[in-house]
């Protein structure tokens, strides 16, 4: 597209004559480089980024949010292209579906990483079915819990947080380098935590009862998982994630003036 401006520019300044051929050559491959990066592009993201790397993807999205720029730029300030949007309808579409497929990549990435994230908390893996019975034998502790028993349960526990905490992690250092925009950057940390912190929170909501010891230690491991997200909040904006984070902190507060879940029964409404 950089070449298609160069040569726009050169044809702006030649004889009408040479100018009425030259321009109607670089109608013809305008549309043409635009068609060949709209029909490959899907295919060659899949197949070099796939299984999806998070840096990549982001480069393909920029890719195309810039071609997109370029394409208004280029067609802007060279007539005869100006002319040519005009009046093919479906050449104006070139833009949309740019960015149109800049958003599915970049929504598909964070889909995927999504779906990573909830698996080590949610649903029937390895990790989550570890999450949920250390999460069961810390609510039930006691001072007779065995040591071993109890050991177990809080080294899972602070495993799985740490493995959510490492994910998010390496998403930031995938981003870093000002590779997105900062808003599109913070958003989709929003989102993500927002995603988290839903799904860790409910099967803690969920508990029937919990001992006074078991309150403690889940308070304790609320506060560093707390601490530990906090920048990832950074430039969201209060949006969801903030939300989820003050309720995940009343959770907290809750574990640490009582304990007993009908402080849940009370304040579900709020909590949710």
């Amino acid at each position: 597209m950089s070449a298609l401006f160069s040569i726009s520019s050169s044809s702006s300044s030649s004889s009408s004559e040479s100018s009425s051929t030259s321009n109607l050559l670089l109608t013809e491959t305008f549309a043409d480089v635009c068609e060949l990066f709209l029909s490959t592009s899907p295919y060659l993201f899949r197949a070099k980024i796939e299984p999806r790397d998070p840096r990549r993807s982001a480069v393909a999205h920029n890719n195309c949010v810039f071609f997109a720029h370029l394409i208004e730029v280029v067609a802007g300030q060279t007539p005869p292209l100006k002319a040519f949007l005009a009046k093919d309808a479906a050449t104006t579409n070139y833009v949309s579906a740019l960015r149109e497929l800049a958003s599915a990549i970049f929504r598909a990435q964070m889909q995927f990483e999504e779906g990573r994230l909830l698996s080590v908390i949610t649903g029937e893996t390895p990790s989550a079915q570890a999450f949920a019975s250390a999460l069961a034998e810390i609510a039930n502790e006691t001072p007779a819990t065995e040591l071993k028993v109890s050991s177990v349960a809080h080294y899972e526990l602070r495993r799985a947080l740490n493995d959510c905490l490492g994910l998010l992690g390496a998403l930031r250092e995938a981003f870093a380098g000002d590779l997105l925009p900062e808003k599109l950057a913070a958003r989709a940390f929003s989102t993500l935590v927002t995603s988290l912190l839903t799904a860790f929170l409910a099967p803690i909501i969920e508990l029937n009862d919990i001992s006074s010891l078991g309150a403690s230690h889940l308070a304790h491991e609320l506060d560093y998982f707390s601490g530990e997200l906090q920048p990832f909040l950074a430039g969201s904006g209060g949006g969801g994630s903030v939300s989820k984070w003050i309720k995940l902190n009343e959770v907290n507060f809750i574990l640490k003036v009582g304990g007993h879940f009908s402080f849940f029964t009370f304040l579900g409404c709020h909590l949710w």
